[in-house]
């Protein structure tokens, strides 16, 4: 019987890479992900939600070196970062998003920084009884998040800049 044996590895993320593998793709069932036989209260990293899954699934195939995977988990975690733009999934997001992988692997990074330049302004908008999605501690917590954000926001100002000023 052949058999995989990634001990280091949530079960649930192998099981679905080997789908990957035979069928490139994986689908999430729609509920939390918990495996056969595992109580959530001794592991609370076997419970995932999707956006969490994708993220980790990203990683996995980072440290595989899956390529293909490592696009697809990319694609499906910005569709749903983009579907979960609260103020419990986002902060969540970021810290996952810039802790799952080393420094120099950006993808999921990118992700975070054009995700919330492209939606600042709803983010940071404080409308009645509801308060802000991105908070300022959001930065102190994961600082190398606020570097890359300053980051973009300098180059989009310098690039709006240079848009309106004629040089002769």
């Amino acid at each position: 019987m052949n058999e995989i044996k990634l001990p280091e590895e949530e079960p649930s993320l192998v099981q679905k890479m080997v789908e990957y593998l035979y069928t490139s793709n994986y689908i999430m069932d729609g509920r939390s992900s918990v495996p056969d036989g595992t109580d959530s209260s001794e592991n609370p990293l076997a419970v995932f939600d999707d956006l969490s899954f994708h993220i980790s699934m990203y990683s996995l195939a980072d440290r595989m070196f899956i390529s293909g995977l490592k696009a697809l988990s990319s694609q499906k975690t910005e569709k749903e970062f983009l579907e979960r733009l609260d103020a419990s999934s986002f902060p969540r997001a970021i810290k996952e998003m810039y802790t799952s992988t080393p420094e120099h692997v950006q993808g999921l990074r990118k992700i975070a920084v054009k995700v919330t330049m492209d939606h600042l302004k709803m983010l940071r908008s404080r409308d009645e009884g509801i308060t802000k999605i991105f908070k300022n501690s959001l930065l102190q917590s994961v600082p190398q998040f606020c570097f890359d954000l300053l980051v973009a926001l300098m180059d989009k100002t310098f690039k709006c800049f240079c848009n309106t000023i004629e040089f002769h």
